[in-house]
């Protein structure tokens, strides 16, 4: 136990009882005197400071340097340098995408239409206006159907419909779904059109299918023809 600046012997340090020295006295044991290093002293006296001196904290916290406008500079030359190099190709990587998924969506729809026709025993058509077209649906075109070759097409810009012998579908919107992408663009007549009947059999070709072109900026164009028996052929 610490008595001021002393501390007494703890109590399994003292003498057992009986214990005796050599002339027969009890033995007295020293009190314990503490470390200076307990009472905040190093052991060459000096007193033990947690704080660095000024030297050593200098040289352990550097200064924060920012950035200069050189840098700065640099740094943005770097980065529109780069971006002029990806950029265009980027684009054009957009712009394939668009023209092969138009191209996609074309073929898909005729092997619909012939499908239609097989299931239904109805004639399907798929009529469209080049993108060159004055029509007002001009890049578009739409499903049209008949129950025979006794009853005639429904009009071209008919609204859409369907009676008990026509049936006239919504116009494909190819502007909107495949921004910048053109069908036929070099070909000056209107329209173009493919008809199956039940069989599935091409009844009917336009010239303006036969092929049908697909384009669109700074992209090579894509072409689709339509083999007597219904099939797709993409170039």
């Amino acid at each position: 136990m610490k008595t001021g600046n002393r501390f007494d012997a703890p109590l399994w340090l003292a003498p057992l009882p009986g214990n005796t020295g050599c002339g027969g006295e009890h033995v007295v044991m020293n009190e314990l005197v503490p470390s200076q290093d307990l009472i905040g002293e190093s052991s060459a006296g000096n007193p033990v400071s947690s704080a660095e001196s000024p030297e050593k904290q200098s040289r352990l916290i550097r200064p924060q340097r920012g950035v200069s406008v050189v840098e700065s500079v640099i740094a943005v030359t770097i980065i529109t340098v780069a971006m002029g190099i990806v950029l265009p190709k980027i684009q054009t990587m957009i712009r394939n995408f668009r023209r092969d998924g138009a191209v996609q969506q074309i073929a898909g729809d005729v092997q619909k239409a012939r499908a239609k026709s097989i299931s239904t025993g109805w004639q399907y058509r798929i009529l469209g206006f080049n993108s060159g077209s004055g029509n007002a649906n001009h890049n578009q075109y739409r499903f049209m159907a008949r129950q025979s070759s006794a009853i005639a097409w429904p009009a071209d810009n008919v609204a859409p419909m369907q009676n008990a012998t026509q049936m006239a579908g919504p116009w494909i919107n190819f502007p909107k779904l495949y921004p910048g992408i053109s069908i036929n663009a070099g070909d000056s007549s209107p329209h173009f059109s493919v008809a199956f009947d039940s069989r599935g059999v091409r009844i009917e070709l336009d010239t303006s299918f036969d092929p049908l072109m697909v384009s669109g900026p700074s992209v090579a164009s894509k072409s689709l023809r339509i083999s007597p028996v219904g099939n797709v052929e993409v170039q």
